[in-house]
């Protein structure tokens, strides 16, 4: 369930640092350091164009929780979007049951099956890892 995964946005900290780096806010690390994120096991580093970095300015310039609240929220906001879009979709091709029509309380219904239900892997890891991905 991805209500349950452990949110610890491991991805998100090395996307934040290396914003970090690039404003030269990082100490002496660099932009593409063989080890920007030290972890218990491994060293990360940034392994995406300087432009992606740039991007992610804004969330290194807030603290790392509210950054992944922000991450957090934002996936889930785009999810029910795309329910909505699908949900729409289905309806108009008369290929979903009448209960599920194309207002936004059918869309959610949609969302609550993917964040509740076993088949929600990818969502559930995404999330957790604070993966821009989901």
């Amino acid at each position: 369930m991805v209500l349950s995964a452990q949110i610890h946005g491991l991805d998100l900290l090395v996307y934040r640092q290396g914003a970090l780096a690039l404003l030269g806010m990082a100490g002496d690390q660099q932009l593409y350091d063989a080890s920007l994120i030290q972890t218990d096991t491994r060293s990360l580093p940034f392994t995406y164009p300087p432009f992606a970095a740039l991007l992610f300015t804004p969330l290194a310039l807030i603290p790392a929780p509210a950054a992944l609240l922000a991450v957090t929220g934002v996936s889930c906001a785009c999810l029910v979007v795309v329910a909505r879009w699908v949900t729409r979709y289905l309806a108009d091709r008369k290929a979903l049951p009448l209960w599920a029509s194309t207002d936004w309380g059918k869309a959610a219904v949609l969302v609550l099956v993917v964040l509740l239900t076993g088949i929600s892997g990818p969502w559930r890891e995404g999330l957790g890892f604070g993966q821009i991905n989901p």
